[in-house]
């Protein structure tokens, strides 16, 4: 333990190193891991949503990368905020999943807990996200402003809509072809379109097309269960 670390994030680290390896016995599968899942979504979706609603993910995305000047869309409502925030969280989870957790990218010495590395992955997720979302919804129009950030949308939810939303996107999520998913890791990375459609022997218009239908899918399935 390093002299300036509290004693209380040490013992935080040596929990998750145990879990890791636990996990890692257990091929990343079974009903423990699956709550890990959804308490890690949920968290990652809250962080999301919160900065969202102050612009501190804003911020959060350009200390990560110098290059990243996002704004706030113009007409941004409480719908769009979900649909942003749950793509996100996806592509964050299949970049952790295959980075962090099955190559070991993940390592206590590294000084941040699970969960902290996952919301980085989310932080590094939202510009590509936020981007389509604008290219898909000609919401060409940003303010560089963040007065009046909260009286333009209402993006609180609360623990049990983040920990049902989590659930329900873990789901979806293993729905999709494993094409799909690299479609969402090679995102949240950085890579352009038309990069992930020479990976896949595809065109850009094709990649595109399977984004859209794999974020209506994840959609259509929240509003499946909201009308249960």
């Amino acid at each position: 333990m390093s002299a300036d670390q509290p004693a209380g994030e040490h013992e935080h680290l040596i929990g998750d190193a145990k879990l890791f390896h636990e996990f890692h016995a257990d091929n990343f599968s079974g009903a423990r891991y699956n709550r890990f899942l959804d308490g890690l979504m949920a968290a990652g979706a809250g962080y999301i949503a919160a900065g969202l609603k102050s612009g501190a993910v804003f911020a959060a995305c350009r200390r990560r990368n110098a290059s990243i000047r996002l704004s706030f869309p113009v007409g941004w409502n409480h719908s769009d905020c979900r649909e942003v925030m749950l793509a996100t969280v996806a592509a964050a989870l299949i970049r952790f999943y295959d980075e962090a957790m099955v190559e070991g990218g993940w390592q206590p010495a590294g000084g941040a807990s699970l969960t902290t590395h996952f919301i980085n992955y989310c932080i590094d997720a939202l510009p590509n996200e936020l981007r389509r979302w604008s290219k898909f919804t000609h919401a060409a129009q940003f303010t560089d402003t963040l007065d009046g950030l909260e009286d333009r949308v209402d993006t609180g939810f609360g623990p049990a809509e983040l920990a049902a939303m989590a659930d329900e996107l873990r789901c979806a999520m293993l729905e999709l072809s494993r094409d799909d998913q690299q479609i969402f890791e090679l995102r949240s990375a950085g890579y352009l379109t038309d990069e992930i459609a020479a990976i896949q022997n595809t065109t850009s218009r094709a990649i595109e097309g399977r984004i859209y239908r794999a974020r209506k899918r994840l959609e259509g399935k929240r509003r499946g269960a909201e009308d249960e």
